[in-house]
């Protein structure tokens, strides 16, 4: 496939790692969208800036269109002509966050019989085969068979360093969403942090304003060479949403860096990671303090442990993959 003939992937965040696998997988053409207004109103100018350059983009496009929701808008923005398809990569977000929720309707309404919606686990998939009539495919994040693929591309591998510490790095890497409780795990990590248990590390620009206390670090938003060295250093990896059942790409992060994964309970997480990881109530102080304690207490995964599980998953990726390139 040539340039040219690349699907472009239009995706409303500065950098998103999912996006960048799937276009790794695919042979997609990501395509970041950032209108940055400002003064009064500025969010919803941001939001009609970035919905018009979106599609401008998909319009000119001369064959199928792949998009990120949410925000939902571009599901019924797209504007494409019969004969082209749309492929929604459908966050659960689109399903389950307040904010899109008055857009629901109107977005499933939106989605043609041909289009593909890429549902990230089995719970989301329920929900749109019972209201929509495209194809819908489970496709959980395929972090490693993209990086695999990254990895075979490259001609020099990178350095991997650990840097040895008296106690182990309890890793939160903040996405910056509302779903994140991450006023509950800063008290969390204050009380690891004080009774000098773990060193305790939130990146994200919201964490950064966030969490005040200075047991705990919060660099901020990281480059993406930076993020990557931090990432390798953590034996401890935590994934928290209050979202109901949803799939956190941090804990397929751990699996890569093989660090062990503290993640919400979720439906889909144990079918994926089974005993590899712990699992906590997101709304429970003591549940994550206990789940993190037991991380600790298990230490950083066997290379028999990792073997295992990198296995499972990658069979995971390839038999969903396959299914979604049958309709591509």
């Amino acid at each position: 496939m040539t340039s040219s003939s690349r699907i472009p992937f239009v995706c409303w965040v500065g950098r998103h790692g999912r996006t960048e696998d799937l276009a790794e997988v695919f042979g997609w053409e990501p395509i970041y969208i950032s209108a940055t207004p400002s003064g009064p109103f500025k969010r919803p100018r941001r939001y009609i800036r970035s919905t018009l350059a979106s599609r401008s983009i998909l319009r000119g496009a001369t064959g199928d269109v792949a998009v990120m929701l949410p925000p939902p808008f571009l599901a019924f923005a797209h504007g494409l002509p019969d004969g082209r398809r749309a492929i929604f990569d459908v966050h659960s977000g689109l399903i389950t966050d307040r904010r899109w929720r008055p857009f629901l309707a109107f977005t499933l309404a939106a989605f043609r019989t041909d289009d593909i919606l890429l549902a990230h686990n089995e719970v989301d998939a329920e929900i749109l085969r019972s209201r929509v009539s495209s194809n819908i495919v489970i496709l959980q994040d395929p972090a490693l068979t993209a990086a695999a693929m990254r990895d075979k591309r490259r001609t020099v591998q990178p350095q991997k360093t650990r840097t040895e510490r008296a106690v182990p790095l309890v890793l939160f890497p903040s996405s910056g969403d509302s779903d994140e409780p991450l006023e509950l795990f800063a008290a969390v990590g204050a009380g690891l942090a004080a009774r000098k248990h773990a060193e305790v590390v939130v990146t994200g620009r919201r964490a950064k304003s966030t969490i005040t206390t200075e047991l705990i670090c919060t660099p901020g938003f990281l480059p993406q060479e930076d993020y990557d060295q931090l990432m390798e250093s953590a034996d401890i990896v935590v994934a928290l949403s209050t979202r109901p059942n949803i799939i956190q790409r941090a804990a397929f992060e751990a699996v890569l860096v093989g660090a062990r994964p503290v993640v919400a309970e979720s439906i889909p997480l144990r079918r994926i990671l089974g005993e590899f990881a712990e699992y906590v109530d997101p709304a429970s102080e003591s549940s994550v303090l206990g789940g993190i304690d037991r991380a600790i207490g298990r230490g950083r995964p066997t290379e028999v442990e990792l073997k295992s599980i990198r296995g499972k998953i990658a069979c995971q990726e390839k038999e969903q993959i396959s299914a979604v390139r049958e309709l591509l």
